[in-house]
């Protein structure tokens, strides 16, 4: 990928242990649940490697998301080399 051009980036990420899932409701309502989206069912549709001071900074990010208001978003850390 990265020889044909079409890998922009990638990063190993931490355990899920290391997760938070971040879910909106219309309202302003926000709940934030610490470890890894566990239900199988679900599926990843996206990537996004943003730059944060800590996890609290990152799940602040993560609300805005569209796609956290009608499903999941996991935030996890990149495995630092």
């Amino acid at each position: 990928m990265k020889a044909r051009g079409s890998l922009v980036s990638s990063e190993e990420m931490q355990p899920t242990a290391t997760a938070a899932q971040v879910r909106c409701w219309p309202g302003g309502d926000v709940m934030v649940a610490r470890g890894p989206v566990a239900d199988t069912k679900e599926q990843i549709t996206g990537l996004c490697i943003i730059e944060c001071g800590d996890m609290d900074e990152a799940i602040d990010v993560a609300t805005r998301i569209p796609a956290a208001w009608y499903g999941t978003i996991e935030v996890r850390p990149v495995q630092q080399t």
